[in-house]
Order: structure tokens, then C-alpha cells, then sequence
């Protein structure tokens, strides 16, 4: 994700880094030459005179068509960062609620802690790797540093690894944490917490995995083809050699509407307009470390 400035009006005009630029230079290219051959066949050929109404009609449905793609791409691009920061969120309440509700002077339970501190960080960091199409467990290994040799040959042979993680995690807090909870009744929100690592999850997941309807993305492309390549038969007669340069402009607009809704639609690949999951974790592992420090201070 690209850090900027909103109030550099300049600096903004003329960036080239994290625009889709690149991917329209040969569509603005290519249609504003098929514009300009129309024009020369028009004035040296055979006259074209055409109705310009029917691309009025067809490119008012074309432009609420591009609307409603661009808003559904920024909604999954949101609703992803919501999902991801109630993720972030629920891990943080989850360290929080257990410095609450145990002896945090006695060694063990503090130890205890740091391992279920660690292995939230390495859920969020495999559900992260999930979104981007990876499973790598070396990443996270220095967060798992504190389990045992059959836990971690576990992990090895997992398909899902958050899902064994959380698997993990519950498996010590219901076995060694309980019973160091200053009371039972403290169960109940910790498990709220864990729900929400697995809910919050469960949407990212579906949001990965549930593109745009193909019919949906066929049809808008083909529709905005065929309207920027016939577009000069409605304009020729009207406004002449000027017929590339209106091209150039429109071609510039409706492809660019489309490329930033094809880029954000799945917001957790590695472009520069998308989420910064990698911040987002390490931010995470920061504040847990911290908090671990500041309780031990106290």
C-alpha cells in the first residue's frame, strides 16, 4: 500500500508509481489509431455520417455498469481491511484478557502467556499466507520457538496451518490455562476472542476465494471493447481530427475505472494499492511484545 499525502494536489497529478498507467498506455494507443484510421477513411473514402444517440444510450448504461464494478471491488477492499483488523484486534484482546485473569507473578503462567502471545501472531501471519496463496511454515517458526517437538511435527504436516495453530492453542489453554485462571467464569470471553480469530478467517477466506461472477467480467469488458472501438463512427462527422484525441481521453477514463476495479477486487496480493498485511502482522508482534514488557515491569 501506498502512503500519500491527500493534500498534495501537484505531487498527486503527476505520479506514475501505483497508477494503473502502465496497463492503459497501449489500449489509449491502440484505439486512438483505429479512431484516426475511421477519420481517414471517413474524409478520403466514403463520408460517414452516423446518429451519435445510440453510444449516448448505450454509454449511460455502460458508465452505471462501471460504477457498480468499482463499487463492489472497493467493497470487498474495505470489508477485506475490516476483517483483517478485527483479526489483529481480537488477537490483541486475547493476550489482554489472559494478563487479566491469571497470576501474572508466577513465572509459569507469564511463560504460558508469551507461548499463546506468539501463537496468535503466527495464526495471523498464516492466515495471511492463505490469502496470498502460500503455506510456508519457516516464516513463522520464530514464533513458535516455545512448543513442543510433537506440536511442531503437527504444523509440518498440516494442510491448513491456522487451523492447526488454533488447534494448538486451544489444545493449552484448556489444558494448562484453566486451571491457572483466577476464575472459570473468565472462559467465556477468552473463547469469544478465539471465535472471533476464526470467524474474522472465515470471511477473509471467502472473500478470497469468491471472485466477480466470470459472466459478470466477460460481459463489461466485451461491452466496453466494442464501445471505444466503434465510438468514432458516431463522432467522426461531428468533430473530425479531433476524433483520436476524444478516444485517447475516453479510453483513458473507462479502462482506468476498470484496471483499478480489477486491482482492488483481491486486495491481499503484494500491488502497491494493496492491503499491507505484512505491517499490519509485524504491527501486531510489536504491541504483544511491548505488552508482555510493560507487565512485566508491573
Amino acid at each position: 500500500m501506498i502512503d500519500y499525502d491527500n493534500k498534495s494536489g501537484m505531487k498527486l497529478l503527476f505520479s506514475f508509481r501505483g497508477t494503473v498507467l502502465p496497463q492503459l498506455i497501449f489500449p489509449v494507443i491502440l484505439f486512438s489509431a483505429i479512431a484516426a484510421g475511421v477519420v481517414y477513411f471517413s474524409q478520403n473514402v466514403m463520408a460517414i455520417k452516423a446518429n451519435p444517440a445510440p453510444w449516448a444510450i448505450i454509454g449511460t448504461a455502460l458508465g452505471l455498469l462501471m460504477v457498480f464494478r468499482t463499487n463492489t471491488a472497493y467493497d470487498r477492499y474495505w470489508e477485506g481491511r475490516k476483517l483483517f483488523g478485527s483479526m489483529v484486534n481480537a488477537s490483541r484482546n486475547t493476550i489482554l484478557h489472559l494478563m487479566a485473569v491469571m497470576d501474572t507473578n508466577d513465572p509459569d503462567s507469564i511463560q504460558l502467556i508469551k507461548t499463546i502471545a506468539e501463537l496468535t501472531v503466527a495464526f495471523d501471519e498464516t492466515v495471511k499466507q492463505r490469502l496470498q496463496d502460500e503455506h510456508n511454515l519457516e516464516e513463522v517458526l520464530d514464533h513458535l520457538a516455545l512448543l513442543s517437538e510433537e506440536e511442531t511435527k503437527i504444523l509440518q504436516d498440516s494442510k491448513h496451518l491456522p487451523l492447526s495453530i488454533m488447534l494448538i492453542m486451544r489444545n493449552i489453554i484448556y489444558k494448562e490455562i484453566v486451571p491457572r485462571m483466577l476464575t472459570r467464569d473468565s472462559l467465556v470471553p477468552l473463547e469469544n476472542q478465539l471465535n472471533a480469530l476464526l470467524e474474522n478467517m472465515g470471511g477473509l477466506d471467502r472473500i478470497r476465494r469468491t471472485p466477480m461472477p466470470y459472466a459478470y467480467v466477460v460481459h463489461l469488458k466485451s461491452l466496453l471493447t466494442i464501445f471505444i472501438l466503434t465510438l468514432p463512427i458516431g463522432m467522426v462527422d461531428a468533430v473530425g481530427w479531433y476524433t483520436p484525441l476524444v478516444i485517447a481521453i475516453t479510453t483513458f477514463g473507462l479502462f482506468g475505472i476498470e484496471e483499478i476495479g480489477v486491482e482492488i477486487e483481491d486486495p491481499f496480493g503484494d500491488d502497491p494499492n494493496d492491503l499491507p498485511l505484512d505491517g499490519i502482522c509485524e504491527s501486531l508482534h510489536n504491541n504483544l511484545n511491548e505488552l508482555l514488557a510493560e507487565q512485566e515491569r508491573l
